[in-house]
């Protein structure tokens, strides 16, 4: 089997409950959403075997980060059993534009997006770990408490910089917000831009 791969590189996550830890990505090419503000670069960097990513992961860290694009626009089953296979803990970033067996996975990172909020009932993203909700695309009326118990207002920024005035919105609503019991609701500023890593 074959994966359209943009890129594969360690850095730090930089954003949600893991940020800040040293880790393996691989970035997926291809999305259908075509959103308008997407920060990922879309060039293709070539068609990649299991055996051939398995090569270019650093086997000292044991986290690896499957990202896009939107993975789960290509069959990323037998490479996440592949990658926990050989000892590396999967965390899935998507969209929710497709669920993957739970066993698959040992993170889910949703973030909804227009075209995809009808999609994430699906049981399968009943569990994330954790859902980030980019503002101004949603408001605290479109956060669905039943996804995770760890819940995000993440702004929607630039390529490379933070978009301080949907910054300031986060603010606001995190003001504004009323969170249910054993629910949480948080700021996440994606720090690899902060820092200007990928």
């Amino acid at each position: 089997m074959l994966y359209n791969v943009t890129e594969i590189f360690q850095s730090i996550q930089g954003e949600g409950l893991h940020v800040g830890l040293y880790c393996n990505f691989i970035r997926l090419a291809g999305c259908p959403l075509n959103c308008t503000f997407c920060d990922t670069d879309k060039e293709k960097m070539g068609e990649y075997t299991i055996y051939a990513i398995l090569r270019l992961l650093d086997p000292m860290l044991d986290h690896v980060v499957l990202t896009g694009g939107e993975p789960t626009a290509q069959d990323i089953e037998p490479l996440c059993i592949a990658l926990q296979n050989r000892g590396y803990k999967v965390h899935l970033e998507t969209s929710g534009w497709a669920a993957i067996p739970r066993r698959c996975v040992d993170f889910i990172s949703l973030s909804p997006k227009a075209k995809t909020i009808d999609r994430i009932n699906n049981p399968a993203f009943l569990n994330a770990e954790e859902v980030k909700w980019l503002v101004p695309a949603f408001g605290l009326d479109d956060i669905n408490w039943n996804l995770a118990d760890v819940h995000w207002l993440q702004p929607i920024n630039e390529k490379k910089t933070l978009y301080q005035p949907n910054l300031e919105r986060c603010l606001m609503l995190l003001q504004q917000a009323v969170v249910p019991v054993g629910k949480s609701l948080r700021l996440s500023v994606q720090l690899h831009k902060l820092i200007n890593v990928k």
